[in-house]
């Protein structure tokens, strides 16, 4: 979404302007009013706004001058001039690029949702141009690291690649800048760094391997494991052993450095897509099973090595699965949660005691860290017994009961944490209540609540609408009417009073917004309630209203 700023001297106008907007333009701009340049000039300094559209004939300083010094200080918003007929040529020869159309105020809605329309495609051209620039970026070259990282993870997961899954990958790929071909074979590579190793050393060492293998190979690395660096290779001559040549070439560098060369570990054949995830796990194996001192050994499935069995579907909880369930708990998703848990319950057959507990307790483990970590204290929310039942395995009959244990107090926990969310909804809710009342008279921009609030325009409706089930422009609007049913009582009271109480600057737009909303002049209602018309010093202060 985009910020758009009416500004425009005219009360009666300013609104109306304001509700055409929010109404046609909901979810694509959030929109700003003022009724004064120097008040528009003010919004700008304290929020960025992609869109002006304001009135050229204004006391003090012109939409003209104001629109001169937003292309100076803020030069990438755009300009809507609204004129009338007799500064419409002038306006006309005032040109300036970031203007994108001048309106004449007869022409009507249409011709200024046609404008606006214009200037919201023009904002998305040039969003789009500038993230496509953004790849040049020292701050997308930032961003690339995590993305390649995330995009290797999702390769080597060990699930199945339909069209979904291989369309999900080719995104990644995209984003993150990695230049593979599906359709071919890969080469891997675990690369292992000393545990001592600090991330200075290591991206010495990623950019060590990748300089050697320029050229000869398309190639991605990312930090998937802990002191370990996957590195996923193609090349037109795929041999294995013509990738180990390059990798021992990349130690030798890393040696004449004085930096201690990696124990890699490499896949002794071609992989398809389909069996990364199966390979990843082998070379997981043989790290454990080998050292080598800072060699590159080629291994593998066929490759005999020892008389050890490993499971052949990984590790029961790999770090993919535990970051799944750790994610599910952070971010308060208690589908992911259970979908997670199931599959582990799906994977455990029960014919391993041991198995059962290491799981049981990684489980427990997560889930007590985020009850002490993401819900308040004082929630209370374990007690002495439940924190022993959750930490003693023992204490339950089977996997199935355990498991089934953990989930009533994952439930809870996610319980808990919907709870914090909607106190937290409510008491924003109560602190805008408290805050109209007493700023009637003001500026009651949903713009200007969302920055009395901290919170951003649309969060913040959207949080009222679903607390109180009501728009905060109604409550805006009932509360601006109950004040001056109020003052309408007593008759001593002006009407140009009352409009500024209420916030609506002018009797005259007091007027239509009270006849607009209860059916009645406020003279009218006024008369039936106190039982009688208007006193002469009243007609009087209307006449000079």
């Amino acid at each position: 979404m985009y910020n758009l700023l009416i500004v425009d001297d005219e009360p009666l106008i300013l609104e109306g302007l304001y509700k055409m907007v929010v109404r046609q333009f909901q979810g694509k701009f959030i929109v700003y009013q003022a009724d004064s340049a120097e008040k528009a000039l003010n919004i700008f300094r304290n929020s960025r706004i992609d869109l002006l559209m304001t009135d050229i004939c204004m006391p003090e300083t012109d939409g003209l001058r104001m629109a001169e010094i937003v292309e100076r200080e803020w030069p990438d918003c755009l300009t809507i001039f609204l004129t009338g007929h007799s500064e419409f040529e002038y306006a006309r020869r005032a040109v300036r690029k970031r203007v994108v159309a001048y309106v004449l105020k007869l022409d009507g809605d249409q011709a200024l949702c046609a404008a606006i329309e214009k200037a919201y495609e023009r904002l998305e051209r040039e969003y789009d141009e500038k993230s496509s620039l953004l790849h040049m970026t020292e701050s997308w070259k930032e961003a690339v690291p995590l993305l390649k990282q995330e995009c290797l993870r999702y390769m080597v997961l060990p699930s199945g690649w339909d069209r979904d899954a291989v369309n999900k990958l080719k995104h990644k790929m995209k984003a993150a800048d990695v230049g593979f071909d599906l359709d071919k074979s890969f080469l891997m590579a675990l690369i292992c760094l000393n545990p001592e190793t600090d991330t200075d050393i290591s991206a010495r060492v990623q950019s060590i391997v990748t300089e050697n293998l320029k050229g000869a190979f398309e190639i991605s690395m990312a930090s998937v494991l802990k002191h370990a660096i996957l590195l996923l290779a193609q090349a037109e001559d795929n041999r294995p052993v013509r990738l180990k040549g390059f990798l021992e070439i990349a130690n030798s560098m890393c040696e004449r450095l004085d930096i201690q060369a990696p124990q890699i570990y490499l896949y002794e054949e071609e992989i398809p897509l389909q069996r990364l995830g199966a390979a990843f796990s082998v070379l997981g194996w043989k790290r454990f099973e080998l050292e080598g001192g800072g060699s590159v050994l080629l291994c593998g499935g066929r490759t005999v090595l020892s008389n050890y069995t490993w499971r052949q579907e990984g590790p029961v909880m790999g770090a993919f699965q535990v970051e799944k369930i750790s994610d599910s708990l952070v971010y308060g998703k208690l589908a992911d949660f259970r979908a997670a848990l199931q599959e582990l319950r799906e994977k455990m057959d029960g014919d391993d005691p041991a198995r059962d507990v290491t799981v049981y307790v990684t489980l427990a483990s997560l889930l007590m860290q985020a009850v002490l970590n993401y819900l308040p204290r004082e929630k209370g929310f374990l007690s002495h017994m439940e924190i022993g039942k959750i930490a003693n395995y023992a204490e339950h009959r089977n996997f199935h009961e355990a498991c089934c244990y953990l989930e009533g107090i994952a439930e809870r926990y996610f319980a808990g944490r919907e709870a914090v969310h909607s106190d937290t909804d409510h008491y924003i809710v109560a602190k805008v209540k408290a805050y109209v009342p007493q700023h009637l008279g003001e500026d009651l921009s949903v713009a200007r609540l969302g920055e009395a609030a901290g919170l951003h325009p649309s969060y913040l409706s959207r949080i009222y609408k679903k607390v109180t089930g009501q728009s905060l422009v109604s409550y805006i609007t009932e509360q601006r009417l109950a004040i001056a049913r109020e003052l309408l009582c007593d008759p001593t009271v002006r009407m140009q009073t009352i409009a500024e109480r209420s916030g609506l600057a002018t009797a005259s737009y007091f007027t239509h917004f009270f006849k607009k909303h209860m059916g009645l002049t406020p003279q009218e209602y006024r008369s039936r309630v106190t039982g009688a018309g208007d006193t002469d010093h009243e007609r009087e202060g209307n006449e000079n209203d």
